[in-house]
């Protein structure tokens, strides 16, 4: 049986593409992803050439593949920590990857190796924080069409690359092929730097407006999963966090405790809704017009 999102995805492939034509800060990150991976993507394609070069026998390329894989699942687990101190910072990520291919095809030795396996981390830290911000973009069950259009565009980038990449092989040698990766990485890190950084905050500003006035049409037509989110973000501005009797935070409104499994009346909030916060596991929403549901959270 085909789910919502096999049926739908070409819908949905349009409203990623629409997103990404009005929201600046939403193409920004689909650029910078297909440019710098696909160029990354394609020279790992080129890695035996390169280990060859570097004097390695046959027996150990395979060797070298596995302790390159080994950095991109130490990059995988990395992920978390990194992201505390690069939250907003995934450029430097990938411009420093590129520095360190750039030491690998000037030092043309097997230690300068050590910073293509370090590239391989950092990139793999980055895509993964820059698949993750593409997908708080849109709908949620619209995320897993970002996965496929991310294959879909860095294949189509690769499939360029790749010709680009076997000419340039042949005639000048590998190592001018991982000059060429790591100049461009560098080139793609800094223009986006220099160009997209100070407008981030504006775009997100313009993204959550863009948010709240979809929400609002949701409101009109029933929808009640985004009705949740869209009560749920307002939910810690509405209900005053302070310290309980016992130590907890669990104050509701008029400063009176709840216990767990509680239904805490909230406030007025836009558009005429009137949300009732349950302290346990399910969230109701109740409208004078539209009655009530219960959905669990």
């Amino acid at each position: 049986m085909q789910s919502t999102e096999e049926k739908n995805y070409l819908a949905f492939l349009h409203v990623v593409f629409q997103n990404a034509r009005k929201n600046p800060y939403h193409a920004k990150l689909i650029i910078l992803l297909v440019l710098i991976m696909g160029m990354y993507r394609s020279l790992e394609e080129f890695y035996p050439f390169l280990f060859h070069d570097l004097g390695f026998s046959e027996g150990m390329i395979g060797f070298m593949h596995g302790v390159n894989f080994v950095f991109v699942i130490l990059g995988s687990v990395l992920v978390g920590y990194i992201s505390k101190y690069a939250r907003n910072w995934e450029v430097l990520l990938s411009l420093t990857a590129g520095f360190f291919i750039l030491l690998l095809a000037l030092g043309k030795n097997p230690i300068s190796l050590l910073g293509l396996y370090f590239a391989a981390m950092l990139l793999t830290i980055f895509e993964i924080r820059l698949i993750n911000k593409i997908q708080l973009q849109i709908a949620s069950h619209e995320r897993a069409t970002v996965l496929s259009i991310n294959s879909f565009l860095t294949g189509g980038w690769g499939l360029v690359l790749f010709l680009w990449y076997g000419h340039l092989t042949n005639t000048s040698g590998i190592f001018s092929t991982v000059f060429f990766t790591g100049t461009s990485i560098v080139v793609v890190s800094i223009i986006s730097l220099i160009f997209f950084l100070f407008k981030e905050r504006k775009s997100l500003r313009i993204y959550q407006t863009t948010l709240h006035e979809f929400c609002k049409q949701s409101l009109q037509s029933e929808n009640v999963p985004c009705i949740l989110g869209f009560l749920m973000e307002r939910i810690p501005n509405t209900v005053p966090e302070s310290v309980g009797s016992d130590g907890s935070t669990n104050i509701g409104p008029g400063g009176k405790e709840i216990a767990f499994g509680d239904d805490v009346e909230m406030p007025q909030i836009e558009y005429g809704y009137q949300g009732t916060f349950h302290s346990g596991i399910f969230a109701r929403v109740s409208s004078e017009n539209h009655g009530s549901s219960t959905v669990r959270g």
